[in-house]
């Protein structure tokens, strides 16, 4: 009879140690969900604004306004998910300056274009 009780009791303290690192995994992975999601919605529009250019570089006469909407949107993206970092580890904060510094250079290319197609020659 003592036997059936220790066992009872070791099942259910291996029950709530259970439990606990399922929430614990549930919540990295809601954690890991969300980084993709931005990840995911952060190529899609480098994606676009490249399209964009490559469109407007075989076509001279169409209008860089594509790329100015989808540059603003994928910035207020960006300032959207600051707002969360300070929620996120140490690692991903990281990763997500990383991810801005190479935005920041790929604006100034975006930027670079933008103007070169504002010129208007002869040639």
């Amino acid at each position: 009879m003592n036997k059936i009780k220790v066992i009872t009791i070791l099942i259910f303290i291996v029950s709530i140690f259970l439990i606990i690192i399922s929430n614990s995994i549930s919540k990295n992975n809601k954690i890991n969900n969300n980084i993709l999601a931005t990840i995911n919605k952060q190529k899609a529009f480098t994606q676009e604004i490249s399209k964009n250019i490559f469109y407007i570089y075989k076509n001279k006469n169409t209008s860089p306004s594509q790329i100015t909407s989808e540059v603003k949107y994928f910035t207020k993206d960006i300032n959207n998910n600051k707002d969360k970092d300070s929620f996120l580890s140490n690692d991903i904060t990281k990763q997500n300056h990383k991810i801005i510094s190479l935005w920041n250079k790929f604006y100034l290319k975006v930027e670079a274009f933008k103007n070169l197609k504002k010129v208007k020659t002869a040639y």
